[in-house]
């Protein structure tokens, strides 16, 4: 490209002609000698110092800086447009009969019927009519509101959908998230595992679960929806009725120990006890009631392996260290 844009000096490409030509009529022309402006009355000008006059009804230069900036600005923004679209998203939409549409990345969608968004090597998404969602770089989406049903082959982490509160990251599964207006919503796992996080509060959801999210908590606990009672108790728990610990345990069965793990996570030391002597009673654990207690990160894995839902150390191959910073590499928190 020639030095054009800096000091006219050469032959402007195409584009800039032609950018050029759509913007001349925006171009800063100064007044004949001798003319005064339309406004003449400084009474007729708002009061903020951009648009104060001076003797003689003429602007001041600050108006006239302001003026070629803002159209500066503007032929920019069309310039980067035109020059250096927005990045593909790697995603596309399937048109049935016709060609896949690309997306590109930062592109808000909202979904007027039922989509279905395609990646090689990475899986489909499955968009409800009325969503809202936004792609972004590296197979990462933002949900605003609605439902979406993803099937996801990629290797574990690679996909992601932020909601406002809180981030799905897929471990290689099957899922659907719905979420309303207000950044409520739930997570339902058919197949696989999904990590759902909010700072340092995570769940970890298996195949058969569910997990509420709430706009100003994020993440809830993860439960067994066939577990009524439970989840009714489960939502007062993580609302903040601690009474409800009690109706959890008293509720609580032998598959639901994916719950009853969250909560030693999560609970005071005196509450671990109780937790941890009523997941005692429906499956055979290590003998580490102590260190549960004292907030151990091993007993915690130990307890974990006992619930054959997978070795700690297949999560460590996902994420090395988890996100207390005062653990130990490498442990469940």
């Amino acid at each position: 490209m020639s030095d054009y844009l800096w000091d006219k000096a050469g032959t402007p490409d195409p584009e800039i002609a032609a950018l050029e030509q759509t913007l001349a009529a925006l171009r800063y022309q100064a007044p004949a000698a001798g003319t005064a402006p339309a406004i003449l009355d400084q009474q007729q000008v708002p009061a903020h110092p951009v648009f104060q006059l001076h003797q003689g009804g003429r602007w001041k230069p600050v108006v006239r800086r302001a003026l070629a900036a803002g159209a500066a600005l503007a032929a920019a923004a069309l310039l980067a447009a035109v020059l250096w679209p927005r990045p593909n998203s790697g995603w596309t939409i399937a048109g049935g009969d016709a060609a896949p549409t690309a997306i590109a990345a930062g592109e808000l969608l909202t979904a007027p019927r039922q989509l279905q968004l395609n990646a090689d090597g990475i899986g489909t998404l499955t968009v409800e009519a009325g969503s809202r969602i936004r792609p972004g770089r590296g197979h990462q989406f933002e949900l605003q509101r609605g439902v979406v049903h993803a099937f996801i082959w990629a290797p574990p982490g690679q996909f992601v959908i932020d909601t406002p509160r809180a981030r799905v990251v897929d471990l290689g599964c099957q899922y659907t998230l719905s979420l309303d207006d207000a950044g409520n919503g739930l997570l339902t796992v058919e197949t696989g595992w999904v990590a759902f996080q909010a700072g340092e509060r995570e769940s970890f959801i298996p195949a058969g679960a569910a997990c509420q999210v709430d706009a100003r908590r994020g993440p809830g606990t993860p439960y067994r929806p066939a577990s009524a009672d439970l989840a009714r108790a489960l939502l007062r728990l993580d609302a903040g009725d601690t009474g409800a610990l009690a109706a959890v345990l008293d509720t609580a069965r032998a598959a639901d120990g994916v719950t009853l793990w969250h909560l030693l996570v999560r609970a005071t030391p005196a509450e671990r006890t109780a937790i941890f002597d009523r997941l005692a009673q429906l499956i055979p654990l290590p003998p580490v009631r102590a260190e549960i207690i004292r907030g151990e990160p091993s007993a915690r894995d130990a307890v974990w392996n006992a619930l054959q839902l997978g070795h700690t150390d297949w999560w460590r191959t996902w994420k090395h260290p988890w996100p207390n910073a005062q653990a130990p590499s490498g442990a469940l928190q």
